[in-house]
C-alpha cells in the first residue's frame, strides 16, 4: 500500500442556505477540498498538479489575510475579529497526513508549511502535521513553531528523538494497547 499525503483546502467564503433544526437560513460557509494522495475523497482520480494547486491556494490563502490584516491595522486574528466581528473569517485547520510524502513529492509545499508553522496561528490558522516516517519531514525552522508534538509508538530510535526530542516513543512496546 503506496503512503498517501492529503491536503486540506479552503476555498472562498460564501453565504450559502444552511438547515437547523427544520429552518433554512444564510450563513457564511468555506468550502472544503481533501486530497489524498493521488485520489479525491470521492474516489476521482487527481493528479500531481492538483495537489500543487492546494499547496499554492494555501500559500495565498496565508497572503491574502496578511494583507487584510496588514489593512485592518491590526498584528493578529483576535484583534481583526474584535475589530471586524461582522467579517467572516473562519479560523481553518490544515492537516497534512504523510508529510514525508507530500514533502518528497513536492519541495514548494515544504516552504508554504514552514510560513504556515511560522504565522499562521496569528492569522487563524491551525496546523496538524502526521507522518510514519518523520526522518527530518519537520524542518528545524518548523519544529521551532510547533507548540505541541506528539509521538505514538515508533521503531527508530532517531524517529523518537527527531519528533519529540526524546528516544522514549521508541521504547513503548509493540505489546502496549493503543
Amino acid at each position: 500500500n503506496p503512503g498517501e499525503a492529503a491536503i486540506l483546502c479552503l476555498g472562498a467564503v460564501r453565504r450559502q442556505p444552511w438547515e437547523h433544526r427544520g429552518e433554512i437560513a444564510l450563513r457564511d460557509m468555506v468550502t472544503l477540498s481533501l486530497s489524498f494522495d493521488h485520489r479525491l475523497v470521492d474516489g476521482e482520480e487527481r493528479s500531481r498538479d492538483d495537489r500543487r494547486a492546494h499547496v499554492r491556494r494555501l500559500g495565498a490563502e496565508l497572503r491574502r489575510r496578511e494583507a487584510l490584516f496588514a489593512e485592518a491595522r491590526v498584528a493578529d486574528y483576535p484583534a481583526f475579529r474584535a475589530a471586524h466581528p461582522d467579517t467572516a473569517l473562519p479560523r481553518l485547520v490544515v492537516a497534512v497526513d504523510e508529510l514525508r510524502v507530500l514533502v518528497d513529492e513536492h519541495p514548494d509545499a515544504n516552504a508554504v508549511l514552514q510560513r504556515l508553522a511560522a504565522t499562521g496561528r496569528s492569522l487563524g490558522f491551525h496546523l496538524l502535521l502526521a507522518t510514519q516516517r518523520p526522518g527530518g519531514a519537520v524542518t528545524a525552522d518548523m519544529r521551532a513553531n510547533l507548540d505541541v508534538r506528539v509521538a505514538l509508538r515508533v521503531r527508530e530510535r532517531s524517529d523518537s528523538i527527531d519528533v519529540i526530542d526524546s528516544p522514549l516513543a521508541s521504547r513503548i512496546s509493540a505489546r502496549t494497547p493503543g
